[in-house]
């Protein structure tokens, strides 16, 4: 790599201390005399630039006089090329691509990053992968690296690195480290023209205004690309809005609330936005968030007819694969059709980014209800072209996921025992505290109890005498029953509660019960 040649000849130089011929700087090296000569010229401009000499001497060879910036210089490039992130260096690389429009080639990626040229092609291939996220191709010709983009995809890849930008920098912050090689806080400077604390007040105003619910995580994310907004219109770059999604707009909201919306932006970011950059705004919003009154769209969804054939087709599976109560197989059913409308009513296609902000938690912690989510998904394809696959998805499962909950129903258990009245009031305090359980029956009789679970069905039996028997899960308590006991205790129950009401809801699937896959954790 040339750069480290250069590098690898200055710290041979401040190494000897004293003259060294070319020759024996090329056998250190492993390089051929020529290489030696052909760099010099670099070695002096480096050296001149660190108040260095580069001074020769027939006979004797090379030395370096005055090293002391020089040095610094070394050891701030060891650093840098020892301790600095893989992320920091793809994020840079991304800067470079997104600040200019000529095409960057490799030799000067390696000499500005002090990388080797394998090192820069297996970052391009990590770069490819995440512009493929915004739909935005990596160009790579003999003139050198550059991006091909549309003004929406370009600020969704401004937004993303952005917002990753500020986490590496809050990172560092947090952990008391103050490097930055690349500079990566006077990049992120060039894009933040205005303070995002007011970017984020000034979403949220709109959000109340468009009556729209953004988390926390959104507002701060939609802030970002308010900013961006800014620093494009100033640049001289706009979106234009299709006449479909302008009418789409026009239909939920009033003329008024629009001139809300324009006068509140135009007065926090002091500069005059066209009527698309309003549009679309307000479309990253909606795409990002939700409504806070579905009444909202009433009127517009009252337009969009669902298939009668696509619900008959979607009700017949549902009831194949759940078993929940009659009222809320209607409301799923019925919240299933609200999701298809709003997709329907938001086919937005190069507005926002298409990957849903869950996608890989529920992927990986819901595989029970992805199956079923999926399958609805390609059910409801048939009929309709939705686009935003990851995200719809994800609005499908958690529908499921919440209407699974809801059916949810408590173990049935019953308690045998073998306590005096002052161990029993104590045991069935403590009972009456555990969560998951219905106590249908108490007894201390053998006999009753067995002719009882023979007539009732029974989840889950809790003994403080040994009680045995092969077609009932059992929990054994003592009459002391204590803090950590009851902490195991509630331990089982969950699992039990899980697994229990996995195969009576989920009774069409074939999938093995796992905590993880029916209780997950978000």
């Amino acid at each position: 790599m040339q750069n480290n040649l250069i590098l690898a000849i200055i710290k041979e130089l401040l190494r000897q201390n004293n003259y060294i011929s070319a020759q024996c700087l090329a056998d250190s090296l492993h390089v051929s005399r020529r290489t030696i000569f052909n760099n010099l010229e670099r070695v002096q401009r480096i050296c001149e630039n660190y108040n260095a000499k580069l001074i020769s001497q027939k006979s004797r060879g090379y030395k370096i006089q005055n090293t002391y910036d020089l040095e610094l210089y070394i050891k701030r490039q060891n650093i840098q090329y020892n301790h600095t992130s893989n992320q920091e260096k793809k994020l840079y690389i991304i800067y470079l691509l997104l600040s200019d429009e000529e095409p960057i080639h490799i030799s000067e990626l390696e000499e500005i990053m002090f990388l080797s040229r394998p090192t820069i092609y297996k970052l391009i291939d990590e770069l490819t992968v995440w512009f493929q996220e915004v739909e935005i191709k990596l160009n790579i010709t003999r003139k050198g690296i550059s991006i091909i983009y549309g003004e929406r995809r370009y600020r969704q890849a401004l937004k993303n690195w952005m917002i990753e930008t500020m986490r590496l920098i809050d990172g560092k912050l947090k952990n008391k480290d103050t490097s930055d090689f690349f500079k990566l806080k006077k990049c992120l400077k060039k894009y933040l023209i205005k303070d995002m604390d007011l970017m984020y007040r000034s979403t949220e105003n709109i959000c109340d205004i468009c009556q729209i619910h953004l988390s926390k995580k959104e507002i701060e994310n939609i802030g970002v690309l308010l900013n961006i907004i800014t620093y494009r219109v100033i640049e001289g770059y706009y979106v234009e809005e299709s006449k479909r999604l302008i009418g789409i707009i026009d239909n939920l909201y009033t003329s008024n609330t629009i001139d809300k919306v324009r006068e509140s932006l135009n007065s926090d970011l002091s500069i005059t936005l066209s009527s698309s950059e309003i549009i679309y705004f307000i479309v990253n919003l909606l795409v990002n968030g939700d409504f806070k009154d579905r009444n909202l769209i009433s009127t517009r969804m009252k337009n969009i007819k669902i298939n009668k054939v696509l619900m008959r087709e979607v009700e017949e599976y549902l009831r194949k694969q759940l078993n929940i109560e009659e009222d809320l197989m209607q409301k799923l059913l019925l919240e299933i059709q609200y999701i298809i409308k709003r997709e329907l009513l938001f086919l937005i296609k190069g507005n926002a980014g298409s990957s849903a902000k869950h996608y890989d938690v529920v992927i990986q912690n819901f595989r029970s209800t992805v199956v079923l989510s999926k399958h609805l998904y390609q059910m409801i394809c048939k009929y309709y072209y939705i686009i935003y696959y990851e995200k719809m998805l994800c609005n499908l499962n958690f529908t499921l996921l919440y209407f699974i909950q809801k059916s949810k129903k408590n173990l049935v258990t019953a308690w045998i025992h073998d306590c005096d009245e002052f161990e029993y009031r104590y045991v069935l305090s403590n009972l009456h505290q555990l969560p998951f359980i219905s106590l249908i029956y108490i007894t201390d009789k053998y006999n009753e109890f067995e002719k009882f679970i023979e007539t009732k069905p029974i989840d889950l039996v809790f003994s403080t005498i040994g009680y045995k028997n092969g077609n009932v899960d059992i929990i054994e308590i003592s009459k002391v029953f204590g803090s950590d006991e009851m902490l195991e205790v509630v331990k089982k129950l969950k699992e039990k509660y899980e697994s229990v009401n996995f195969s009576r809801i989920m009774k069409g699937m074939n999938i093995t019960y796992s905590n993880r896959d029916f209780y997950g954790n978000l």
